[in-house]
């Protein structure tokens, strides 16, 4: 897998073939969202915004404020619980859409939402099929697999010190993402 690696400060995307985005935290880069809504289909995009990692829908809006500044696609937040009804919905939307970025927040919520719905197979197929994934911080720390959580003792660079889980694994197994290195001290 090619992977291109940008930094802004402590801010840095990566934007590879197999349609992946990746920003650290803090101040999304205008080119990595530009970038991110081209190779979504610019003006035919069919993005979805998934904020399940927290629980205000704020930095989704925002995300939605920049990413339709580069394209007049569709953009969609989805909800965080979701009825049954919905969650066939949902999958119907994953199943058309050309783009998934998700937010910031605890990766570990993002996650049990990802297990409890039941679309991490789904994603990795979305994914394989081309469509571009995103993400910034906790929507960065699961594309690995494992993934860093986010908790242990971050004030040491130990690696007995740092936990992992289950994450979603669009990236090689052999690659861990930790989009907080500096300003958590790993």
């Amino acid at each position: 897998m090619k992977l291109i690696l940008c930094f802004f400060f402590l801010t840095s995307f990566a934007l590879a073939e197999t349609g992946l985005l990746l920003v650290g935290g803090g101040n999304r880069p205008v080119e990595a969202m530009k970038a991110f809504t081209e190779l979504a289909g610019k003006e035919k995009a069919e993005i979805l915004i998934i904020p399940w990692a927290s629980e205000s829908i704020e930095g989704a809006e925002s995300i939605k404020i920049e990413l339709a500044a580069h394209t007049k696609g569709n953009l969609k937040i989805v909800p965080h619980r979701l009825a049954p009804k919905d969650l066939e919905k949902l999958i119907l939307q994953i199943e058309k859409c050309t783009g998934i970025f998700f937010t910031g927040g605890d990766q570990n919520i993002l996650m049990n939402f990802i297990k409890e719905y039941q679309l991490t197979a789904l994603f990795k197929k979305r994914f394989q099929d081309g469509v571009i994934f995103g993400g910034t911080s906790a929507g960065t720390a699961i594309m690995s697999n494992p993934m860093l959580t986010g908790q242990g003792d971050l004030s040491v660079i130990k690696g007995s010190q740092i936990e992992l889980a289950e994450g979603l694994g669009l990236l090689p197994s052999n690659v861990i993402v930790d989009q907080h290195f500096i300003v958590r001290q790993r």
